[in-house]
């Protein structure tokens, strides 16, 4: 019956959004923020040219960032999350997770500098441990 299409095409239109690279839920102006703290990092923006072997370590990153520099963050249901960027999951939980991130971020939360020196040291360990699991 006509009255049960709405529900299946709402359903169906939803469905077609693209997926997240990022597993910390945010607004366009989260991506802003680490946009112009990129910009303004030499050092960040040598670390994601290192790791670019690594094509979602720039989203981890940026998920870093968002776990020091917002207030509350949240993650994304894993269903919302883009495949080929699956694989940052299980660093982004621990991050959320770790006492030391929930010290650093009394510091860092809605200050982009100090969210930025948070990112560059946190990913230069996460590139570390990233290049230590994928060797033969």
């Amino acid at each position: 019956p006509e009255g049960n299409t709405a529900p299946n095409w709402l359903g169906d239109a939803l469905g077609d959004r693209p997926q997240s690279t990022q597993h910390i839920e945010g607004p366009r102006a989260d991506r802003f923020a680490w946009e112009e703290a990129t910009e303004g990092s030499e050092a960040i923006r040598g670390l994601v040219e290192q790791t670019k072997q690594w094509p979602a370590f720039s989203s981890l990153l940026q998920d870093t960032f968002n776990a020091y520099y917002k207030i509350e963050p949240t993650l994304r249901e894993e269903h919302q999350v883009a495949a080929s960027h699956k694989g940052n999951r299980s660093y982004v939980e621990r991050l959320l997770e770790e006492d030391a991130t929930q010290q650093t971020r009394a510091f860092t939360q809605l200050d982009e500098l100090a969210a930025a020196v948070a990112t560059l040291e946190t990913g230069k360990v996460l590139s570390e441990e990233i290049a230590k699991n994928k060797r033969p």
